[in-house]
């Protein structure tokens, strides 16, 4: 409530909407019969001033309502009716529909013109299941899948608040809402974050973050579905750099371009392990055609874990060989 009076009386902060890059499960291929969602998970929406919120979400219902007039019920109004991302960024939507493409480019702009910019964080997911990632407790999976959910979450807190003190700016971060149980979890477990490297004397950016992460329904904002747009396309990125042959090959031609100079240096994609010396792909770099994870032999792309299985599995092979005498 204090921050809604803040803002009346003429006070400005920048605002943070976030949505989260496809799910947190585990991944192990997109053939794989029960683990084949996404090959890595984050978080990921825009920073705007509070003194342009207003103009973007304009912007964004008009830009909707003209988009998907054709598809908005006679009964429903274009703020509170949905188009979600997943369903604009699709593996032919640049060569079949590419008009709510060219809408969302256009939202981007409109944004960054204010001042605004993009944001993700991002980490790549170790191939496994969750057996082999978490146990075979059914407990202890549930927990290494909150662990990891969390631990994405903390890191983006910690990036906006960077960015936050980079502008010399204070900063609320909102998100669509969740269960209430999880939601209530989640506020809490963000709250203890904030309230502890806050008093690390050497994260005083912290305290530019004035209040837990808030959580408000979709269909009430217009800007909470623009970071479901733009968590949608950072999900179709994200596919692209990290998968063979992703459906999404379009991402490069629609976007890289498009987004250099759009998103906050503090934006990273975080890979699982080294390939070649490489660890992450920073801000725009998601967006570029060239691929480093994928630019190296197939053995270069495993992790130690897996390339000390396939080499025990090798040798095991062998041993077999050589008994029977082949």
């Amino acid at each position: 409530m204090w921050v809604s009076v803040y803002l009346a009386e003429g006070g400005q902060i920048l605002v943070a909407y976030l949505d989260e890059v496809a799910e947190a499960g585990a991944f192990v291929s997109k053939t794989h019969k029960n683990y084949n969602g996404s090959p890595a998970f984050g978080y990921a929406g825009f920073v705007i001033s509070s003194d342009h919120v207003r103009a973007m979400s304009q912007c964004f219902t008009e830009k909707k309502r003209r988009l998907f007039a054709h598809l908005i019920p006679i009964e429903a109004t274009a703020g509170t009716w949905e188009r979600k991302g997943s369903d604009i960024f699709t593996p032919v939507a640049w060569d079949s529909y590419r008009r709510p493409i060219e809408g969302f480019r256009e939202l981007v702009r409109f944004l960054c013109a204010r001042g605004g910019r993009l944001f993700f964080y991002g980490e790549e997911k170790p191939l496994g299941t969750a057996t082999e990632r978490w146990g075979k407790d059914s407990r202890l999976q549930k927990q290494g899948l909150l662990e990891f959910k969390w631990g994405c979450l903390h890191q983006a807190l910690n990036r906006l608040c960077t960015y936050a003190e980079r502008h010399g700016e204070n900063l609320i971060v909102i998100m669509d809402t969740e269960n209430e149980k999880e939601r209530v979890v989640q506020v809490q477990n963000s709250y203890a974050h904030v309230f502890n490297r806050t008093a690390d004397p050497d994260h005083g950016e912290m305290r530019r973050l004035i209040e837990s992460t808030m959580h408000v329904d979709s269909k009430l904002s217009a800007n909470v579905q623009f970071a479901d747009w733009v968590a949608a396309a950072v999900r179709r990125a994200f596919e692209y750099q990290l998968i063979e042959d992703s459906p999404f090959s379009w991402v490069p031609t629609a976007f890289e371009d498009l987004m250099r100079s759009k998103l906050t240096i503090e934006s990273k994609l975080y890979f699982s392990h080294s390939r070649g010396g490489v660890r992450e792909l920073h801000n725009s770099g998601i967006f570029a055609r060239e691929r480093p994870a994928l630019a190296m032999s197939i053995s270069q792309r495993l992790s130690p874990e897996d390339r000390t299985r396939m080499e025990e599995a090798k040798a095991g092979i062998l041993a077999v060989a050589r008994a029977s005498g082949m």
